[in-house]
């Protein structure tokens, strides 16, 4: 082989080789690049893993925290719970003690409904009292007005009428006593009938009650000297028999006192009729009293009649109204119903 022949050769080894090399430099580039990508991705995975394991680090310190708030939950889950076992311990003393409270307040109502029917049936006793004494009052009145009328009276007209003959002697001084003796027996047979009308007029039961009052009004003036004016509003219905007496007495009592207190010659009296109740007026323009001044049972004014009057009322469900004061006259309003109700004290004891 010729030199030159073995130059081109080795030209051409040499020519392969150098291809070589660089095809080895282009791999080593080439891997060097990937190299470099690989320990960037590295670098980005060594990242990620730092993060993860902050991450991690946060997420263990939040488990802690939260395992500790869970503790913290359960401890106040415990005291809670204690708390709810002592308060439900207080609720059931509390029902225990409102049971038994609710036991005595029963056995209370019903010792309150016995008291109350207790108190109704005494009051309604009362009240039947209250009545039978008004009217026990008035037939003894009755019976002491036909005493009068049926003996007194009776004897004294028959010796008027005896008295007569020895008018008619001969005797002048016998005449004359018996003249005299005659005036006297009249004198008493006057005084006996007033006497008779007034314990029990007989208007009262048989014209009833207004018109008893207008022979009360003409009596007080002949008897007293009490001018007394009548005012009748509207009708009045007939009321119970206890009912018109107790008024009647009544306004005969406030009249009597206006003459024996009041220093005046005029009263005035009006009866008027409203939903069921009778109500009575005695009103005058004396010298008044203070109605505090009054003792409870009775006073030296009037004071045991006023009472007496507003105990009776009060039984048989009326009231006494007094408006007084010194130097302002005085008024005083009988209220009564027109049938006989249960007192105040009845009224009261209702549920």
């Amino acid at each position: 082989m010729s030199e030159d022949t073995r130059a081109l050769a080795e030209a051409e080894g040499l020519r392969e080789r150098l291809r070589q090399l660089e095809d080895t430099q282009r791999a080593t580039l080439n891997i060097l690049e990937d190299f470099d990508e690989e320990k960037a991705k590295l670098r980005l995975l060594q990242q990620a893993l730092m993060n993860l394991l902050e991450d991690f680090d946060g997420e263990r310190r939040a488990s802690q925290m939260v395992q500790r708030a869970t503790l913290n939950l359960l401890e106040d889950m415990n005291q809670e719970r204690g708390r709810l076992d002592d308060a439900q311990r207080a609720i059931m003393n509390m029902l225990e003690d409102v049971e038994v409270k609710r036991a005595k307040s029963e056995r209370a109502r019903e010792l309150l409904e016995t008291a109350n029917k207790a108190l109704r049936e005494r009051s309604e006793q009362l009240r039947a009292l209250a009545s039978e004494l008004t009217l026990a009052e008035q037939r003894e009145r009755q019976r002491l007005a036909r005493i009068l009328h049926d003996g007194l009276q009776q004897t004294l007209v028959a010796a008027r009428f005896r008295l007569r003959v020895l008018e008619q002697a001969g005797d002048q001084a016998v005449r004359k006593e018996a003249e005299q003796v005659g005036e006297l027996i009249a004198e008493s047979l006057g005084a006996s009938r007033a006497l008779t009308a007034e314990l029990s007029p007989p208007i009262l039961y048989t014209r009833g009650l207004v018109a008893a009052l207008q022979w009360l009004a003409r009596w007080m003036y002949e008897r007293q000297g009490l001018t007394v004016g009548l005012e009748a509003v509207g009708e009045v219905d007939p009321l119970a028999e206890d009912v018109t007496v107790l008024l009647f007495q009544a306004t005969r009592e406030l009249l009597f006192n206006i003459v024996k207190h009041a220093g005046v010659k005029a009263a005035h009296v009006q009866v008027a009729q409203l939903d069921g109740w009778v109500r009575i007026t005695v009103e005058d323009y004396g010298g008044g009293f203070d109605p505090s001044h009054l003792r409870v049972e009775g006073g030296s004014s009037g004071g045991f009649g006023l009472f007496s009057i507003r105990e009776r009322l009060d039984l048989l469900g009326g009231k006494l109204e007094m408006q007084s004061a010194p130097g302002r006259g005085s008024r005083f309003t009988l209220v009564a119903p027109l049938l006989p109700r249960p007192g105040k004290a009845e009224a009261a004891a209702q549920p």
